[in-house]
């Protein structure tokens, strides 16, 4: 498909700057993409211009992988003789391309997503991040921008870092190690969570920083030469960056989509919902049918990567999806309890101790090899043992009350080990119709227990929220749980009895 500017204007267009630039639509029925140049002359008023233009992912361009900044403040430049907004770190960028071209070095056609995409229009979110991977993938060069270099280093030393090594650049580049170590190696670039599938799919990287345009194994060979770059196999320090320009023992495209969750916990995003669409080009397991959809609420987004990944759900698994989505300690409030049509868990466990029956009830997760003796009082006890093998699970106790007027609505929990009194509870929810219980039909002693999706971290979700875990058997090797045990999502609108 040809290019053709979203407007007729040219370099020397004068379009009323006072109005500012509106993206044309983009055609969802085909991988249609947008395109940027940077001219090399400044608009009348002294901006950076640049002219934008329709193709598709079949054109030849150049990706921009790089780290938004913060909001605040913003530049103006012009798109196509309008007003256009843009963060500092990417207007640094800019600036550095256009004293490339205004130098007369030919001005390549850039896909850089805060300009080519319209940011107001879900619909085109959706349609652009979904074919993400393509677009970085089918580019002809992937950009990493370091940003600019700041006054302390100088453009000297970073050619010395990465030209052929020679001890007589020894002093210079250890004069400046400190911050070749702040603005390469511990650049906030790297904790990005869109960078990983960005930099995996590229045929070619060049990484930026400043005027200058460096090999990512070049930089990675003259930080280790000159010894700025000092890493353990234990514990490497600077792991994201290395792994990420070596390109070495990163994950393939045979995960599933939770275990890329684990490997990329803690990288960054502003919008929660891109720590797992950034994952999507990446996977071909489980996963890989999520759909891109920023109107989904992060519950909604969190169901429907558990029931894609259904056979690998499990107590574990549904608490790194709430995790990575940032759903943490986010339940209704007392005068909304319930569902609410959200959500739900729902599984299996088996009765371990019945003492008075009575209304109590405790939902514990200790080892019964060797038998556990409940000691919190009469009532029946469910143990959740064999339900998810969870180490960081072992030993905690959940309790509810069906009738009590002072405990009926409310969860409690806490750890068996410490005592389960006021000094072994941990917290206390109202919690509505969001928890429920009932016996199985089948089978005397198996309950059928449901927990809202919002109010499993509150419960079962310190631990795994505050220390990286790992995913349990059950989550990891193909459906290892007891035979016929349940574990599935159901919408909250559906009725336990």
């Amino acid at each position: 498909m040809a290019q053709s500017p979203e407007h007729t204007s040219q370099a020397s267009s004068t379009f009323s700057t006072t109005e500012a630039f509106a993206h044309t639509r983009l055609e969802y029925d085909e991988p249609s993409i947008r395109l940027v140049r940077v001219l090399p002359t400044l608009s009348p008023r002294g901006l950076l211009q640049c002219q934008i233009s329709h193709t598709t992912i079949a054109a030849i361009y150049t990706c921009l992988s790089y780290r938004w900044g913060e909001s605040s403040p913003s530049c103006e430049i012009e798109v196509n003789g309008k007003l256009f907004r843009v963060r500092q770190n990417l207007h640094d960028f800019l600036f550095v391309v256009h004293g490339e071209a205004s130098q007369g070095l030919p001005s390549k056609p850039y896909w850089i997503d805060a300009i080519c995409i319209d940011q107001t229009n879900v619909l085109e979110r959706n349609h652009q991040v979904a074919q993400m991977g393509k677009i970085f993938g089918d580019a002809a060069c992937v950009h990493i921008w370091l940003g600019r270099i700041p006054p302390p280093l100088h453009s000297t030393t970073i050619k010395a870092l990465c030209s052929s090594k020679d001890q007589s650049n020894e002093t210079m580049i250890q004069a400046d190690a400190s911050f070749l170590v702040e603005y390469i190696l511990e650049n906030e670039y790297f904790s990005r969570a869109w960078v990983t599938q960005e930099v995996i799919l590229a045929r070619n990287v060049i990484v930026r920083l400043g005027t200058e345009a460096l090999s990512p194994m070049a930089l990675i060979d003259g930080l280790e030469y000159y010894r700025v770059l000092i890493e353990t196999r234990r514990m490497p320090r600077w792991a994201p960056m290395t792994r990420l320009l070596r390109r070495e023992g990163l994950p393939s495209t045979r995960h599933n989509l939770l275990k890329l969750l684990v490997e990329f916990d803690k990288q960054q995003c502003e919008n929660p919902r891109d720590r797992i669409f950034s994952l999507l080009s990446l996977c071909s397991g489980e996963g890989k049918d999520v759909q891109v959809d920023y109107r989904l609420s992060t519950i909604d987004l969190a169901a429907s990567v558990l029931s894609t990944c259904a056979r690998s759900l499990c107590i574990c698994s549904a608490l790194l999806v709430l995790r990575s989505l940032n759903i943490v300690k986010e339940s209704p409030t007392s005068t909304t309890v319930g569902n609410n049509g959200q959500p739900s868990l729902e599984f299996e466990v088996r009765l371990s101790h019945e003492t008075d029956a009575g209304t109590n009830w405790f939902l514990h997760t200790n080892d019964n090899n060797p038998p556990w003796t409940p000691s919190f009082g009469p009532g029946r006890y469910l143990n959740m043992y064999g339900t998810c093998k969870l180490q960081t699970l072992i030993g905690k106790l959940v309790s509810w009350n069906e009738t009590a007027q002072a405990d009926k609505g409310k969860v409690r929990w806490g750890f068996a080990m410490a005592g389960f009194g006021d000094s072994g509870t941990r917290g206390t929810v109202t919690y509505g119709d969001g928890f429920q219980t009932r016996q199985d039909s089948n089978e005397m002693d198996v309950y059928i227990v449901r927990i809202a999706l919002w109010l499993l971290p509150e419960i079962f979700g310190e631990e795994i929220f505050y220390f990286k875990t790992d995913l349990c058997d059950y989550a990891t090797r193909d459906r290892l749980r007891e035979k016929g045990r349940l574990m599935r999502i159901l919408p909250g609108t559906q009725s336990l009895g």
